[in-house]
């Protein structure tokens, strides 16, 4: 069953989505590069050759940023509880191999806006 908050949620995040520009910038960090903006999205859609990707749309001091969400960031979003207007910064820390495989390295801190003091 759908709750009202959850509808308010859902619109909320549908209207945001629809003031975003359609020239929004995509990520693609080098080693070492941190990117960091107020979370203003989350959504997915299916790349032609992998599948189905998340992403998160980033306001930043250049504008908004899609950056797609590696199952280690979203995994990160989700024990940090990120949510639309939280504060993120995402640094790519370069590969690391494990049992063989390559995978990309990132540090994510999401930090809760506080509403209490507006």
């Amino acid at each position: 069953m759908t709750t009202q908050h959850q509808i308010a949620t859902r619109l909320n995040a549908l209207k945001q989505r629809a003031a975003i520009p359609e020239q929004t910038n995509h990520w693609k960090p080098t080693s070492g590069e941190t990117i960091a903006g107020v979370i203003v999205g989350m959504g997915s859609f299916n790349h032609r050759l992998y599948g189905l990707q998340r992403t998160v749309l980033l306001e930043t001091e250049i504008g908004v940023v899609s950056v797609i969400t590696s199952k280690y960031i979203q995994k990160a979003f989700e024990n940090q509880n990120a949510e639309q207007g939280d504060l993120c910064a995402i640094t790519f820390q370069g590969q690391g191999v494990s049992n063989g495989h390559k995978f990309n390295k990132y540090a994510v801190i999401v930090e809760k806006m506080d509403v209490s003091h507006e």
